[in-house]
């Protein structure tokens, strides 16, 4: 499990939130720290819709440095609450 990201870029390498995005949730959305390829969530009656990383699609970049794959020890525990 990584942790939930609320922002992307999009197909046109635009920043975009996680919400904005549910205009099109087809699109392709990337990392906007590592590059790796996202899969979007929508918005569901209790949660917010929000971008996760796969490990399938992880760049090298995102294996070895990104926050949302890993997180440091202090994030692991929010993200467990």
């Amino acid at each position: 499990m990584y942790a939930k990201s609320f922002m992307a870029l999009d197909g046109n390498g635009r920043l975009t939130g996680a919400r904005t995005a549910q205009t099109a949730p087809y699109d392709r959305y990337c990392c906007h720290l590592c590059g790796s390829a996202l899969q979007y969530h929508p918005e569901y009656q209790t949660e917010r819709p929000w971008f996760e990383h796969r490990y399938d699609t992880l760049t090298e970049n995102g294996r070895q440095h990104c926050p949302y794959v890993n997180p440091e020890l202090k994030e692991t525990r929010i993200i467990r609450q």
